[in-house]
């Protein structure tokens, strides 16, 4: 879990650029970042040196362009939050792909019933219409039989 997190991201010290004594050479500044935990902010401390002559000046506390501890807290509560939200409208639009499929299938499954109804139904009438058409070719051949020995034998 990170506790101090900097709003962006600085390698030196905020404020003012680093002081120079008269001869050019740069003086060092040196920062350390403390929690103010009594205003719930993070301040820099910073040393200055004082008027040239090389002793630091007392600590000055600037305020940092870091995140309170509390925004933090709040950010990851509402980055939870956000992911809570996400996996709930995924679960909901898997819910509703769950259920448009089911209705798909229960839709299918009944047109295959039916599908399959009417293919049985066609069967049993090819099954009829073959047996009658047997029937007519018998009677058709026994009448052509007849027709034939009654022309044989007058």
């Amino acid at each position: 879990m990170e506790f101090l997190q900097p709003a962006h991201d600085f390698s030196m010290c905020f404020g003012d650029p680093p002081y120079g004594d008269p001869t050019g050479h740069a003086n060092s500044v040196s920062c350390l970042i403390q929690p103010d935990l009594n205003h719930d902010v993070f301040l820099m401390r910073r040393t200055v040196p004082d008027d040239g002559s090389g002793t630091p000046s007392t600590p000055e506390y600037l305020n940092a362009s870091f995140e309170p501890i509390g925004t933090i807290a709040t950010r990851n509560e509402r980055r939870k939050a956000q992911n809570r939200a996400a996996q709930r409208a995924f679960r909901v639009r898997q819910q509703q792909a769950l259920a448009e499929a089911q209705a798909k299938l229960r839709t299918l499954q009944e047109e295959l019933e039916g599908a399959t109804g009417r293919k049985d139904h066609f069967e049993q009438l090819y099954k009829s219409l073959s047996r009658e058409h047997e029937r007519l070719l018998r009677t058709f051949q026994e009448l052509l039989a007849s027709v034939q020995s009654n022309s044989l034998g007058d």
